[in-house]
């Protein structure tokens, strides 16, 4: 069974005094008792879009869900089927083993530190891969290594910086 955690505000909104305990109980955004003054309203709608203005800094985890907007839909992914993500200025494309594709307003940035370390790393600053989806690594020109990936045909480039770290992590000890 996968599982996600949904992440939501709730503000009541009723004309029985008696349900504002439970509202705070269950950390209601706020509790509005009707009939709604539009001043008590615009207040508690300006609260609710300050929420949503803080960015969540969440550790992501493998069976973890991330809606993937696509050309005229949106799709449900798990963590873990991300084959490889690539920078696009604040953007970034994300492709799965299912080869899913789509687009997410995360930086390279943001992704390296919500993704699982221990799956997740960034081989050139424009492409971060699911090392569990690498299928070879093959040194190219210039002494340059390339990570061919199992799902999606796709072959990434690895920096000088990356490979040091890519090879000091997986050589046998």
């Amino acid at each position: 069974m996968e599982y996600f955690e949904l992440s939501f505000h709730v503000i009541f909104v009723t004309a029985y005094d008696e349900y504002a305990l439970r509202a705070f109980e269950v950390n209601a955004l706020d509790y509005l008792q009707k009939p709604v003054h539009p001043e008590r309203l615009k207040e508690s709608l300006k609260r609710l879009g300050s929420q949503y203005n803080e960015e969540p800094n969440t550790q992501l985890r493998p069976f973890d869900k991330l809606l993937l907007r696509q050309h005229k839909s949106s799709k449900f992914i798990s963590v873990d089927s991300i084959t490889y993500i690539e920078a696009q200025g604040d953007y970034t494309r994300v492709c799965t083993k299912e080869n899913v594709k789509g687009i997410m307003h995360h930086t390279m940035k943001k992704w390296v530190e919500r993704l699982p370390e221990k799956i997740f790393y960034q081989l050139h600053r424009s492409y971060i891969v699911n090392i569990n989806h690498i299928e070879e690594l093959v040194k190219g020109a210039n002494n340059k290594y390339e990570a061919h990936l199992k799902f999606c045909n796709k072959t990434v480039p690895i920096s000088k910086n990356y490979s040091k770290i890519i090879k000091n992590h997986f050589l046998l000890k």
